[in-house]
């Protein structure tokens, strides 16, 4: 399929300068090139629930699809023309980060040939977990936020690994729509989507529960 650009995969490593007092407390944090706040994880980082939480939102056929899912395509197919809009996408986990490798503004075919190809060539280097770190790592989070390292951090004041299911939950909701999903703007809304993925989650009664009300 060929070789990937190295540009484009340097900006799957979004960093921001962090100033921190001699306790660690966070006193300044510069926004990065791209004018956002980012940090990286890799791959062997990734905590269980914020995978679970995330493919549930996004691509819960992620490891069973080569980069391209033809039932999500039709699904969406289906469901946008019953509702004579468009009310579904069917984009795998490894065509966002296409997109958001190419910084895809430009919603017409010949660009979504690129990130089809692009995807191709991602799922014939890197592992699914790689290609799952690439897209935590790009996310957008809101607010100027990319990844779910910083945003965890800045939503929850922790680091990824420590997320409650209700956090993992609630953080894996805003890339698929971080301006409709804003807790900042739209608390309600945020909160419908986070207990949707709950829902699907695999918890205890009493995790549930607790979840639920955390």
């Amino acid at each position: 399929l060929g070789p990937i650009d190295p540009a484009l995969l340097a900006r799957a490593k979004p960093q921001s300068l962090t100033v921190l007092d001699r306790n660690g407390e966070v006193l300044y944090e510069s926004l990065g090139a791209s004018g956002t706040r980012g940090q990286s994880v890799s791959a062997h980082q990734l905590p269980p629930r914020v995978v679970e939480a995330t493919l549930l939102a996004e691509d819960r056929r992620f490891f069973h699809h080569p980069g391209l899912d033809p039932i999500a395509i039709s699904r969406a197919m289906l469901h946008n023309l019953r509702a004579m809009r468009v009310v579904e996408g069917g984009s795998t986990i490894t065509q966002q980060v296409a997109k958001l490798l190419l910084q895809s503004t430009n919603r017409g075919l010949r660009q979504k040939s690129r990130e089809a190809v692009l995807a191709l060539r991602l799922e014939h280097r890197f592992t699914k977990p790689e290609i799952l770190a690439l897209y935590l790592n790009l996310a957008p989070y809101g607010n100027r936020i990319d990844g779910i390292a910083r945003a965890s951090r800045a939503y929850f004041g922790c680091a990824p690994e420590q997320l409650t299911p209700a956090q993992a939950a609630f953080l894996a909701s805003l890339p698929q729509g971080p301006s409709a999903f804003n807790p900042l703007r739209n608390p309600e809304r945020a909160r419908a989507r986070q207990l949707q993925i709950l829902a699907g989650m695999n918890l205890s009664d009493d995790e549930r529960k607790h979840a639920r009300a955390e």
